[in-house]
């Protein structure tokens, strides 16, 4: 069964009561109850919420992934448990001892993985997506050419147009989609420490203040679906803005259908098998063992 993703958008106590994620919402007085068990993420995205700390401690030792919103209601961070697996230590060490080839190559693997996906998407639309195909078998061990930079300028003009330019900090459709990367980072983090690899040691990206690298590398195959997604949002609501009704929309992304070794999971569910498979690479120092999720046609 998939995992629940359950977003906090109103005041609210949230504690635990016999292994349960207890909600009491403040403006009157209401009560649910959720199974720890059942949950996957819990988003908490309003500054009036307040947690039991017995609730935090149920959640990470479930595995449970805990991201709290800023004001300006992004995911601004998560809370992950400090033991992700019983033989973390080891795996660490694999994590650390990786070799530079391997690690290429892998990139390789994750960068081509995403031109693909971008390009299905451009399909799905209707757009140009050949360009993109072409750029894809080019990618060498590494990206010594940054092949994705480069296919990232044909992609957003061909998916949302000439005048769109992507900005972490712009309005729009860039709200929409800071949004979902804030909440598929966390999910990919989780999955990251469910499997006892560290986040912070990636294998490209490489900025020393980011103390989730990792995610941002495996990442980056994820985001097509996400881009789809927001498209769509654009096409059905006037105003691109983060109402509720978006969120919960948003979220939907992780519950979606997706194909990882011809076998249909959910999108939080294949992350886990995911980031299994990257440790696995590393183990056996063979990027053949990758298994990336993709968009389900």
């Amino acid at each position: 069964m998939s995992e629940r993703i359950v977003l906090i958008s109103s005041p609210a106590h949230l504690s635990l009561f016999k292994k349960q994620l207890k909600i009491r919402l403040t403006d009157t007085e209401e009560f649910h109850q959720i199974p720890i068990e059942d949950m996957g993420i819990l988003l908490i995205d309003n500054q009036s919420v307040t947690l039991s700390q017995g609730l935090i401690s149920s959640c990470l030792q479930s595995k449970v992934g805990v991201v709290v919103c800023n004001e300006k209601h992004i995911p601004a961070g998560f809370l992950q448990p400090l033991e992700g697996h019983s033989l973390q230590a080891k795996i660490l060490r694999t994590q650390l001892n990786a070799s530079e080839p391997l690690k290429k190559q892998l990139w390789r693997k994750i960068v081509q993985a995403k031109l693909q996906e971008q390009a299905k998407v451009l399909n799905l639309l209707g757009k140009s997506s050949q360009h993109l195909e072409q750029l894809s078998s080019r990618v060498r061990s590494g990206d010594p050419e940054n092949i994705e930079g480069q296919a990232a300028k044909i992609y957003w003009k061909n998916l949302f147009g000439v005048e769109f330019i992507r900005d972490q900090t712009g309005t729009g459709k860039n709200v929409l989609l800071n949004y979902g990367y804030a909440v598929i980072r966390a999910a990919v983090a989780r999955a990251i420490v469910s499997s006892g690899l560290n986040p912070a040691f990636p294998i490209h990206h490489s900025n020393q203040y980011n103390a989730i690298a990792l995610t941002d590398d495996l990442i980056e195959p994820i985001r097509p679906r996400l881009d789809l997604h927001v498209f769509n949002l654009a096409s059905r609501y006037d105003k691109e803005e983060l109402t509720t009704e978006i969120k919960h929309s948003i979220l939907e992304v992780l519950t979606q259908d997706s194909l990882i070794d011809e076998q249909v999971y959910s999108l939080l569910d294949g992350l886990g098998k995911y980031a299994a498979s990257f440790k696995e690479c590393l183990e056996k120092n063979d990027s053949s063992h990758l298994s990336i999720p993709k968009l389900c046609l």
